[in-house]
């Protein structure tokens, strides 16, 4: 429910940006040259590509064990949650990241509270406004503007520190890749007068420097509407080398080596992406309506790592603007699929799963459906 807020902003941001010029009027995505034609497979609900050797996840997941409950009012937790945004997990204990309130409160997996990490600020061991999380080998990533700041976990009350700095692009998310780190950032360059983008940029984690950069953007009228609506999720497998992503507006799972080579690519069949256009509106004005076709549904994407596997999950909302053609949240479904990140294949686990915001091999983190924010925490 959270990332589709985001979504929103997006969309709203790129609407923005589209009224800024009168040859902008009409706008329609996704246009036929951003269909990816080169596809390797596609995924459906209504069966499975592959039955998958040795499904331990099915497994866990049927026998799994509610720990406790943490957020709406719990007795453990008797405050209430800005948002739940990300969930990063160590052994021991789990990180919740509020976008809302730029707030990080950790737990242990008893639901027991530890700590907050909420450091706002433009000086030493503070942040200025991060926007996302990510815990690897015992330290805690944040996502702050034009930085990438980090926690040694392993030692107590550990300072913020820096650990890369981008001088002229605002990182979006990250991910690690062994001896590498994924940042996700749009980058324009320009070269004999010829635009040359990229979305994905591979960092030597000890060197700190750029090795090298790809992803294709979405393509859009302009530069900023491509920046806008060339967001998505990805993740990093380690286990198999490769970075699994997709883009809230394109029905495809795209999966790159560590040179960035397409491994393979798949298109989501139950994904629908979103519908708009933009109408010609004055000065200091706003408005927007969705295209003539019936418009009912509409989903995003969201990916976690599962040993050799990515977990995908389609989120998908009905009646996505009522009557006052204002936003709302109403969600119909969740599908789950298990992708091998090697290869592309998968198997449709089902639509009964909530939105799962962590996993691990001994715990399931998942979105509680409460009035507000809330996780439930398993052991698988």
């Amino acid at each position: 429910m959270y990332r589709f807020n985001c979504l929103v902003l997006i969309i709203i941001a790129f609407i923005l940006s589209c009224s800024e010029t009168d040859d902008n009027i009409y706008i329609y995505h996704p246009t036929q040259e951003n269909l990816n034609s080169d596809v390797t497979s596609a995924l459906k609900s209504e069966y499975s590509i592959k039955s998958l050797e040795n499904n331990s996840l099915k497994k866990k997941i049927e026998n799994k064990k509610l720990i406790t409950s943490i957020g709406n009012l719990s007795e453990k937790v008797p405050e209430i949650f800005s948002d739940i945004y990300t969930v990063g997990i160590t052994d021991n204990e789990l990180f919740i990241f509020q976008r809302g309130n730029f707030k990080i409160s950790v737990f242990d997996f008893e639901g027991n509270f530890v700590k907050d990490i909420h450091a706002l600020g433009r000086g030493p061991n503070e942040v200025q406004q991060p926007t996302n999380i990510t815990v690897s080998n015992d330290t805690l990533y944040i996502v702050d503007g034009f930085n990438v700041k980090y926690i040694d976990l392993t030692q107590p009350n550990q300072p913020i520190e820096i650990f890369y700095s981008s001088e002229n692009h605002r990182i979006e998310d990250i991910c690690t890749l062994n001896d590498k780190m994924i940042l996700r950032f749009f980058s324009m360059k320009m070269s004999s007068g010829v635009n040359e983008f990229s979305i994905y940029h591979s960092l030597n984690m000890q060197s700190k420097e750029t090795e090298r950069s790809f992803g294709i953007p979405y393509k859009a009228n302009n530069i900023k509407d491509s920046k806008y609506l060339s967001d998505g999720d990805f993740v990093c497998n380690e286990m198999t080398d490769t970075i699994v992503s997709t883009m809230f507006i394109l029905p495809y799972i795209t999966a790159y080596d560590v040179r960035g080579h397409i491994k393979w690519n798949v298109e989501v069949e139950e994904f629908k992406p979103i519908l708009h256009r933009q109408d010609n509106v004055g000065v200091g004005g706003m408005s927007f309506r969705w295209h003539e076709d019936s418009f009912q549904h509409t989903s995003y994407t969201q990916l976690l790592n599962f040993n050799e596997f990515v977990i995908l999950q389609i989120i998908t909302f009905e009646n996505f603007l009522n009557e006052n053609d204002r936003f709302q949240n109403d969600k119909l479904r969740t599908d789950t699929y298990l992708i091998d990140s090697e290869t592309g294949e998968s198997e449709f686990l089902g639509s009964v799963l909530p939105r799962i915001l962590a996993i691990n091999e001994h715990y399931l983190i998942t979105e509680k459906d409460e009035e507000f924010p809330a996780i439930e925490v398993f052991a698988i």
